[in-house]
């Protein structure tokens, strides 16, 4: 015996009539006929991912392997992070680089060859030399302190006017 429900579809009131199995072997015999359909057109990500090229847009990325597992903006450029599981030497992370939405730079996660902890070190420590510069009046070339001088508005009264 079979059962049935029927889906309403928009405002006209069209209708789909589903009917499904009632006994347990048919039940088991339906989902393991989709699992094996849903299995058999399913690539390996990792696979996919090698259709990737630079020169493509960000449309024809996502066409060719989906969206990614984390998105990034550094430094003007659009990073998209993809996980890839599965891969014969374990699980892998790649990325994207896109500039001004073309794909520019494809391969493994790019990692700043120091930490930003350090990085915050570095700049605390030029910070304050530039500040101890400004005090003493002296400027360091590496640093490039500018130094701005007051302007005077008012027309200086040794000069004679024309």
């Amino acid at each position: 015996m079979k059962q049935s429900f029927d889906l309403a579809l928009g405002p006209d009131e069209e209708r789909l009539i589903f009917e499904y199995p009632e006994s347990m072997v048919e039940k088991l015999a339906l989902l393991l006929l989709c699992a094996l359909v849903m299995s058999g057109c399913q690539t390996a990500r990792y696979k996919e991912f090698e259709k990737i090229k630079g020169g493509m847009s960000k449309g024809e990325v996502l066409a060719a392997i989906g969206g990614p597992s984390r998105t990034l903006r550094w430094h003007g450029r659009d990073r998209w992070e993809y996980t890839l599981y599965g891969h014969p030497d374990g699980d892998l992370v790649r990325e994207v680089h896109f500039e001004e939405g073309v794909s520019t730079y494809i391969g493994p996660a790019i990692k700043p060859a120091i930490s930003a902890d350090r990085q915050d070190q570095i700049n605390d420590a030029k910070n304050r030399a530039a500040e101890l510069g400004e005090a003493s009046g002296y400027s360091s070339s590496s640093l490039e302190v500018q130094r701005f001088e007051p302007v005077d508005d008012k027309p200086s009264s040794s000069k004679s006017s024309p």
